[in-house]
C-alpha cells in the first residue's frame, strides 16, 4: 500500500509555492513544485535528497510538463527523504546560485508543512524540544563509534564458542621451474637529507584517537546548525510572506 503524499507550502510576496512529495515505487520517489497552481519542475528518483530547478520534468510524464512560464527567479528546491522513503523536508533556495547551494544543502528556508500532515506533527514536537530532535546528529556519531567496537566484539566471542574445524588438505606436488636471471643495471640514486623530526606525542595522541572523535564532533556541529535553523525559521517565513 503507497503511503499518502506530503505537501509543503510557502509564500513569497504574492506567489504561493506548492511542494508534494509521494513514494512512486518501491525504489522511487517523486515530487512536484507548483507555483500558484502551476507546475513548474518535477522529479522522479531513488535519492534520498532530490533537487529541483524550474524546468525539470520527469521524461516519461507528458501530464507533469512544466510551465513556460517558470524561469530561474523562481529559485530552487530540495525535497529530503529518510532511508526508507519517507518525506522529511523541503527547503527552497532563492538567488543567482540557488541551484548550486540546494545541491550543497547550504542555506535555504524550510518550507511549511501542510496542517495536519505526519510531517506537521514531527515539526511541532520538534519545535517544543529542538535540542532533544537535534541530538540524534551526537547520537548517531556516537553510534558510528560504538556499534563497530561492539560488533568486533561479539564476532570475537562467538568465535570463541565456535569448534575448531582442521581439514587435513592433501599435499600436491608442484613443478619446479628455473626462471633464468635478468642482469638488471645497477642504478644509485643520490641520498636526499631529510630533516630528522619527529611527530609529537600529543599529536600522535589526537590523530590516534580522531577515528572515534571526528564522527561525534561532526555530530554536535549538524545539531547545533539544527537549532539554529529552527529558531530562525519562523522569522524567514514571515519576511518572505510580506514582500510585494
Amino acid at each position: 500500500m503507497a503511503k499518502p503524499a506530503q505537501v509543503w507550502l510557502l509564500e513569497v510576496g504574492e506567489r504561493r509555492h506548492t511542494v508534494t512529495a509521494r513514494e512512486a515505487s518501491w525504489t522511487q520517489r517523486e515530487v512536484v513544485w507548483r507555483i500558484d497552481g502551476r507546475i513548474v519542475a518535477s522529479k522522479r528518483s531513488s535519492e534520498e535528497g532530490l533537487v529541483l530547478r524550474p524546468g525539470d520534468a520527469i521524461k516519461d510524464a507528458a501530464e507533469l510538463a512544466p510551465d513556460a512560464a517558470a524561469g530561474e527567479g523562481d529559485g530552487a528546491l530540495r525535497v529530503l527523504f529518510s532511508a526508507l522513503g519517507s518525506p522529511r523536508r523541503a527547503v527552497w533556495f532563492e538567488g543567482p546560485e540557488a541551484a548550486v547551494r540546494a545541491q550543497a544543502g547550504l542555506g535555504g528556508v524550510d518550507m511549511e508543512p501542510e496542517p495536519g500532515s505526519p510531517v506537521a506533527v514531527r515539526e511541532a514536537r520538534a519545535a517544543e524540544r529542538p535540542t532533544l530532535y537535534a541530538a540524534r546528529h551526537v547520537a548517531s556519531g556516537v553510534a558510528t563509534v560504538v556499534l563497530p567496537i561492539v560488533g568486533v566484539w561479539l564476532l570475537a566471542r562467538l568465535a570463541g564458542l565456535l569448534p575448531d574445524v582442521g581439514v587435513d588438505l592433501p599435499h600436491i606436488p608442484l613443478p619446479s621451474i628455473d626462471l633464468p636471471s635478468i642482469p638488471w643495471p645497477d642504478v644509485n640514486l643520490p641520498a636526499i637529507p631529510w630533516p630528522d623530526w619527529e611527530l609529537p606525542g600529543w599529536m600522535r595522541w589526537i590523530l590516534d584517537r580522531a577515528k572515534y572523535v571526528t564522527p561525534i564532533l561532526i555530530g554536535i556541529v549538524l545539531a547545533r546548525n539544527e537549532v539554529r535553523r529552527r529558531k530562525a525559521t519562523p522569522a524567514k517565513l514571515e519576511e518572505l510572506r510580506r514582500r510585494s
